[in-house]
């Protein structure tokens, strides 16, 4: 049933109190279509907004952040790193959280398990949502320069929108983010994976493509992806991943490994592909949580399953 267009249609229409919040971003950017019915990449073909990429993705970093009275507001060792965001398309900034912010996160996880609030996804493997049920989290993430600095690489006010968090690998193959958490305009998501304690070797680390955020955005039109005209392809997912795989190849992309300490985070850019590498040892846990960000006055919307998302209201 999941894979017929209808049914999440139909989910949509009983959102209709949230969703008709992003009526005023469908006009403003002169989308013609009801807030609940399905939403992807082709209805957007031919309108003004495909020109206005994230500032970074139109200028280099390097030129433009030296003048950025925001950017000259971090410490130094943050600016130089940020300075190889357009080229890299990621960015390491170490002991961006204390290891006492980590571990209030740690023991906010653990209650959040114990009193059965845990919203697990992927085969168990990812706890959701887990900021909008505990005020400590949103306030250790609030007290952070962590907004201002993702705001200040989409180059508009950053809002976040959804969290995972894991206690081991994700084993996950790569992918972007953009295909599941996908924008209007391109490009207005933005990630942190955040070091809970010290990551080691063998504990299904996590993998990323530098440079790999300069390929074109794929799109349901440029794969396979096993739908039709009333249904979504049951396997769309690992089709997908399988069509990254053949982009990874036909490319020549290079891994790189993230071996990080507790409190140091990595911020990837919306077409940035990463994932879960495997876990060599099943003794080793791998703690640590992802923040998503859209930008303020997007539309934003799931590419494979073609769900409309309501833009979040609360920020940080």
């Amino acid at each position: 049933m999941k894979q017929l267009k209808v049914v999440h249609t139909l989910y949509n229409l009983r959102q209709w109190t949230s969703l008709k919040a992003n009526r005023s971003l469908y006009r403003q950017y002169g989308l013609k279509r009801a807030v609940w019915q399905p939403l992807s990449s082709k209805h957007f073909k031919n309108l003004p907004g495909n020109d206005l990429q994230p500032w970074l993705d139109r200028q280099n970093a390097r030129v433009l952040l030296p003048t950025n009275p925001t950017c000259n507001r971090l410490p130094a060792a943050w600016q130089e790193a940020l300075l190889s965001w357009s080229e890299n398309g990621f960015v390491v900034l170490n002991r961006f959280f204390s290891h006492s912010d980590c571990q209030t996160i740690l023991n906010e996880i653990e209650r959040i398990k114990t009193e059965g609030q845990a919203e697990y996804r992927h085969r168990g493997v990812k706890i959701v949502f887990a900021y909008k049920k505990s005020d400590k989290i949103r306030e250790v993430i609030r007290q952070s320069d962590l907004g201002e600095v993702m705001s200040l690489l989409l180059g508009r006010k950053a809002v976040l929108y959804h969290s995972i968090n894991f206690d081991y690998g994700s084993n996950q193959r790569p992918h972007s983010d953009s295909i599941h958490m996908s924008t209007y305009p391109t490009g207005y998501l933005i990630a942190a994976w955040i070091a809970l304690e010290d990551i080691q070797p063998g504990s299904g680390e996590l993998v990323y493509y530098p440079g790999s955020h300069t390929l074109p955005y794929t799109t349901n039109e440029d794969f396979d992806h096993g739908g039709g005209f009333f249904t979504i392809g049951a396997d769309s997912n690992a089709r997908y991943e399988t069509h990254v795989a053949g982009l990874i190849e036909q490319h020549g992309l290079q891994p790189q490994t993230f071996l990080p300490k507790k409190g140091d985070i990595l911020i990837w850019h919306a077409n940035l592909i990463h994932g879960g590498s495997p876990i060599e040892n099943p003794e080793l846990t791998r703690k640590s949580m992802v923040l998503h960000y859209f930008g303020e006055g997007t539309i934003c919307y799931h590419e494979l399953t073609q769900r409309p998302v309501v833009f979040p209201k609360e920020s940080f």
